[in-house]
């Protein structure tokens, strides 16, 4: 940015020189019935140029440091939801860890457009690193669509441990709302080493209300479904004893993500749903055909009935390089465009008032 505020300067400064060389060039190349009025065709020229270098260059200022998201996004879409006549025959989705996995998020976006959802929403790790790019990129993705998107936070949507992005653009991490007479709780567990006591009683109190259905939604699960593993929460007795609250209560199901894969288990009465395969690579955590694939969940609420339905997405997952150097230069493209843009842009302004300059030095 620097190179180009200097660059800047010193079109300014060698303004009248720079414009007598171009103006030699254009009218030594140029036959004169073409452009009989160079003088001011040169100047127009010169005149974009620097406008066109300031002009990008608070662009880029701007998209630097302004907000990534409105903060109350989930609030809004919440909104959208209560505007929907309240009926008891309904369907929602879940889903969980997109990522930086665009290509199969795209691909769950498009499909659930297709069909006739309340809502849907990510149960954490939206993003990648937590970084304002990531979530610019991941809201921008949702914020237009037919179908209201909600999200949770996961591990992943930290930056620096700091849930400072992922509020500015959906506000509260924990929130609840309901519709008819269903209850949809979202609880703020995004560290996997405890859930909070503070966290603990905010559930327990929404989970005291009375509703024919109540929804939990949580990223980090209390058990690992997978036989010896422990990507899970870390303090056992701590998920024990939330495990007995989830037994008092009976919530229908309880959703978690985390686990890159699909995994449906019931303890103790309560139905555990693990959904991580919204984008997010899938063999790091396991290469069963059955629970490892790329796919979101949804509900169908029947009146007192309450169905589960796994839509799996097809989508080739290969450890070859090449694949993989595409999918990093699609998710770069996706996360960056703007600014590489932008970036070109300024570096033709600054090419062509550096060429100027080089000219008038050298003559």
């Amino acid at each position: 940015m620097l190179a180009f505020m200097l660059a800047a300067v010193l079109s300014i400064a060698y303004y009248d020189e720079a414009y007598e060389i171009i103006r030699r060039v254009i009218s030594y190349n140029i036959p004169e019935v073409f452009f009989p009025d160079r003088n001011a065709i040169l100047k127009a020229m010169l005149a974009i140029d620097m406008a066109g270098i300031f002009t990008l260059i608070g662009v880029i200022t701007w998209r630097a440091c302004s907000s990534i998201g409105p903060g109350d996004f989930n609030r809004k879409q919440i909104d959208r939801i209560n505007a929907i006549p309240a009926h008891d025959r309904f369907s929602f989705a879940v889903m969980g860890d997109s990522g930086h996995g665009y290509r199969v998020f795209k691909r769950i976006l498009k499909k659930i457009d297709m069909d006739d959802y309340i809502f849907a929403l990510v149960n954490g790790d939206l993003v990648m690193h937590g970084r304002r790019d990531n979530y610019r990129a991941f809201f921008n993705l949702i914020r237009n669509r037919k179908t209201p998107y909600l999200a949770a936070m996961g591990n992943h949507d930290l930056r620096h441990r700091s849930p400072q992005n992922f509020v500015d653009v959906f506000g509260r991490p924990h929130y609840s709302f309901a519709f008819g007479d269903s209850l949809f709780i979202i609880m703020n567990v995004a560290f996997d080493d405890r859930i909070t006591g503070e966290q603990k009683a905010w559930a327990e109190e929404q989970l005291r209300r009375q509703f024919t259905h109540k929804f939990l939604f949580f990223h980090t699960p209390l058990f690992d479904p997978r036989p010896g593993k422990n990507h899970c929460i870390q303090d056992e007795a701590n998920a024990r004893e939330f495990m007995a609250l989830l037994e008092k209560y009976r919530p229908d199901i309880v959703f978690n993500s985390h686990v890159h894969g699909y995994f449906d288990r019931t303890r103790n009465g309560v139905n555990y749903v693990v959904t991580g395969g919204a984008g997010q690579g899938l063999k790091m955590h396991g290469d069963s055909d059955e629970h490892h694939f790329h796919h979101y969940v949804k509900i169908d609420i029947k009146g007192d009935q309450v169905y589960k339905k796994v839509v799996p997405i097809s989508f080739s997952e290969s450890r070859r390089t090449f694949s993989l150097w595409m999918d990093g230069v699609y998710n770069f493209w996706v996360r960056q465009r703007l600014s590489v843009i932008l970036y070109i842009l300024c570096l033709i302004f600054l090419i062509n008032a550096g060429m100027n300059l080089l000219i008038n030095f050298t003559s």
